[in-house]
């Protein structure tokens, strides 16, 4: 029941920041990062809480935060074949940080790890 309501949650996620990129360009909005203004520069934290909780209030989904919105982000990006570097890239934040916090460990890490170790 936890990995189909991950599922929901993660095309929802993506319903949204679809959404998301139809606006922007509808506004003329061009920039590399996900929230921005509309001069395409970088939210601050501030406005980028604000602007996530009033996204998902506009939808009508539950506000979870931004940690479970960028992770289920970070998620869906990955089961594309984004790198990581990439995935940090865009949700603003270092490699490490993003590998650390926002990816899911997938079920044979360790038998795998313990391969590569020898």
């Amino acid at each position: 029941m936890v990995f189909y309501n991950t599922i929901c949650n993660v095309t929802k996620a993506i319903e949204v920041l679809e959404k998301l990129r139809a606006k922007k360009e509808e506004l003329g909005v061009v920039s590399e990062w996900l929230f921005t203004n509309t001069n395409g520069e970088l939210l601050k934290k501030k406005g980028y809480f604000d602007f996530n909780n009033e996204l998902h209030k506009k939808y009508g989904f539950r506000v979870h935060g931004s940690y479970a919105f960028r992770r289920g982000l970070s998620a869906r990006l990955e089961s594309k074949g984004i790198e990581p570097s990439e995935r940090a890239a865009i949700l603003g934040h270092s490699v490490e940080t993003n590998l650390r916090h926002y990816t899911f460990a997938k079920p044979d890490y360790l038998n795998r790890v313990k391969t590569a170790l020898g």
